[in-house]
C-alpha cells in the first residue's frame, strides 16, 4: 500500500482491515486444516472513541454482547484511536521506536480478539466464572503461546506459575490445547461441610482471595418451637500466578485463617409459619465492600 492510500485510509476502516487479517492469522494457527472461521458470533470492530467514561490508558476494549430479543450474540473490540493514527503515520518505520508505534495496533487488536475466542471457546467447558479476564490463566495461557503482550501486572505474577513452565514445553497448538483442557478441569467440591465455596477467576489480582463472604443466621419459630440454622458462601477469586494444580489445599488453608473478603455480608434472618404463610423480618448485622 502505497503511502497516499494509507494516509486516505479512515480508522473505521483500517481497524476493520486489521482485525480481519488477525482473525484469520489466528483461524490458520487454530483451525489449520478446517474451513471454518475462528469465531461462530459475529464479531465487530470499533474506535474506542465510541465508548464513555474510557480510562486513558486503555488501549483497547472487550464486550460481548448477550442475545436478547433485539440483538444477536455479538463480540465488540474497541481500540484506541491514536494507535490507529500512529499505525498510518509510521507505515513505513524505520527505527525501532517507530516500528514499535506501527506495530502496537496489532498487538492491541490481537489481545481483544483472544478475549473473544476464549470466552466463547470455553463457554461451556470451563465451570470456574470469569475465564476470559486478564486475570485468568486460561486467557493468560492464550496470550503467552501466542506471544501477545498483556500490560497488566497478573501478567508478571503469571511467569512465576507452574503453569506458564507447561506452556512453554508445548510443541504445537495440539499440545498446548490439551493442557488447556486438563487446566480447566481442575475443579473444586462443590461443598466444604457447612459453606458452599465458589471459584472465579480474578481480573487483575495475581494470588487467590476472598471476594465475597455472606453469613446468614436463620431463626425459625414453628408452633412454639425455635430452630437455629447458619449458612455461609464464599467466593474466591483466582489470581494469574496461583498454582491452579493446588487449589483446593490454598482454599482449605483460606478457610482457616482471618482474611477478611472485599465484599462481606453477615444478616440474621427471623421466620415465623403462621398456618401456610410463613413471615421473616431480615437485619444486616455487618457489611461492607
Amino acid at each position: 500500500m502505497r503511502k497516499e492510500e494509507i494516509m486516505k485510509i479512515t480508522n473505521e476502516e483500517l481497524v476493520n482491515k486489521l482485525g480481519v487479517e488477525q482473525l484469520e492469522l489466528f483461524r490458520k494457527v487454530i483451525y489449520r486444516y478446517r474451513k471454518r472461521d475462528l469465531l461462530f458470533f459475529n464479531v465487530e470492530f470499533h474506535l474506542l472513541s465510541e465508548l464513555e467514561n474510557v480510562d486513558k490508558n486503555v488501549a483497547g476494549r472487550y464486550i460481548f454482547q448477550e442475545l436478547t430479543e433485539n440483538t444477536e450474540e455479538t463480540h465488540k473490540i474497541y481500540i484506541l484511536d491514536k494507535q490507529l493514527d500512529d499505525y498510518k503515520n509510521n507505515y513505513f518505520a524505520k527505527t525501532y521506536w517507530t516500528k514499535f508505534l506501527k506495530n502496537e495496533v496489532i498487538d492491541t487488536i490481537r489481545h481483544e480478539i483472544l478475549h473473544a475466542y476464549v470466552k466463547e471457546k470455553f463457554r461451556y467447558l470451563c465451570k470456574i466464572n470469569n475465564y476470559e479476564a486478564d486475570a485468568s490463566i486460561i486467557f493468560l495461557m492464550y496470550l503467552q503461546f501466542f506471544r501477545v503482550k498483556s500490560g497488566h501486572d497478573c501478567a508478571y505474577s503469571y511467569k512465576y506459575s507452574e503453569v506458564y513452565k507447561k506452556v512453554k514445553e508445548c510443541k504445537d497448538y495440539e499440545d498446548f490445547y490439551l493442557l488447556v483442557i486438563d487446566t480447566i478441569r481442575r475443579k473444586l467440591k462443590d461443598k466444604y461441610e457447612d459453606k458452599s465455596i465458589k471459584i472465579s477467576f480474578g481480573t487483575r489480582n495475581s494470588s487467590l482471595y476472598k471476594f465475597i463472604g455472606a453469613k446468614s443466621r436463620y431463626i425459625v419459630k414453628k408452633e412454639e418451637k425455635l430452630k437455629l440454622m447458619e449458612v455461609e458462601a464464599i467466593t474466591f477469586r483466582i489470581g494469574s500466578a496461583t498454582p491452579i494444580y493446588k487449589i483446593e489445599e490454598l482454599i482449605d488453608k483460606k478457610l482457616k485463617n482471618t482474611e477478611v473478603a472485599e465484599i462481606r455480608e453477615i444478616k440474621k434472618i427471623y421466620m415465623k409459619k403462621v398456618g401456610e404463610k410463613i413471615y421473616s423480618k431480615e437485619i444486616v448485622l455487618d457489611e461492607a465492600s
